[in-house]
């Protein structure tokens, strides 16, 4: 039994003998190019444990074709190359020289080094190097508008801005005037007359920048009213935009201090808005 072994072992090639034993080692082939081998204990090392039955087959299959494409490749260099243009043994010693150096200062850091750092030296170390922590590109955009908190305009505009089309926010930054109904009482007549007989009627407008005097005159020459019954109603526009935002209540409020027409007495309505060439926004 012995001498038919040996005589079988012998008539067998030795590329069959050799595959035959890489089999018994290392499992079932799972692929093939040309000369080049790929078996089912190195494919199962490149897919995780946890991976369920769907990924393990979609990375089984990523990790073939890469195989398979990357002796492709190198059977096409090891056939187009010359004998000296294949000969990378001087970079292969220069790199294993840089992975030892890499290796070895990795562990004498590891060593060595105090991973307690503080709040305080990280800081430090920031302000020092701060020319280092530029960024060469923006890694975020953002569309902002300055507006008054007391605009009337406010919650119209965040709405805008908020959208995702462009011209929603185009429009939101185009808004100039808000325009109001304002109803009296029909005895407030004769003070709008007052009103339009003034040259000037300066007002304290107080925002989050601070204090301004503002004529109104240069915004409403005229309080054009019309009589309805017991009352009798304004119509106005007034700025509305990022530069001027005027509150109707600073007409109001004026025509009380000035002339004593009590501002509860007055029902506000907003109408709408316009754009800086008088057009109706949407």
């Amino acid at each position: 039994m012995c001498i038919a072994v040996i005589v079988l072992l012998a008539m067998t090639s030795c590329e069959t003998v050799t595959s035959f034993v890489r089999e018994l080692r290392y499992g079932q082939v799972v692929a093939k190019v040309g000369s080049h081998r790929l078996y089912a204990s190195e494919l199962a090392s490149y897919i995780p444990d946890s991976a369920s039955p769907e990924d393990s087959t979609r990375l089984a299959l990523q990790y073939i074709n890469t195989w398979a494409s990357d002796q492709l490749f190198t059977d096409v260099a090891e056939r187009e190359l010359s004998k000296s243009e294949k000969n990378v043994d001087s970079e292969l010693e220069d790199y294993r020289h840089s992975l030892l150096k890499y290796r070895y200062e990795q562990k004498y850091v590891n060593q060595r080094l105090d991973t307690a750092v503080t709040k305080a030296q990280i800081e430090k170390y920031y302000d020092d190097h701060a020319e280092n922590f530029k960024l060469s590109l923006p890694i975020a955009k953002a569309v902002y508008m300055n507006i008054s908190a007391d605009s009337p305009n406010l919650e119209i505009i965040k709405k805008k801005m908020r959208s995702d089309k462009p011209e929603a926010r185009i429009e939101a930054d185009s808004i100039a005037f808000a325009c109001y109904r304002i109803s009296y009482p029909a005895a407030a007549a004769a003070v709008l007359e007052q009103y339009n007989a003034l040259e000037t009627a300066p007002v304290e407008k107080h925002s989050k920048r601070g204090k301004k005097i503002v004529d109104l005159k240069e915004h409403i020459p005229q309080l054009r009213y019309t009589a309805l019954g017991d009352t009798v109603q304004i119509e106005l526009c007034l700025p509305a935009s990022q530069e001027l935002n005027l509150n109707p209540s600073l007409l109001t409020g004026f025509l009380e201090e000035k002339f004593g027409l009590p501002a509860a007495s007055a029902n506000i309505l907003r109408t709408e808005f316009l754009t800086a060439d008088r057009q109706l926004f949407a």
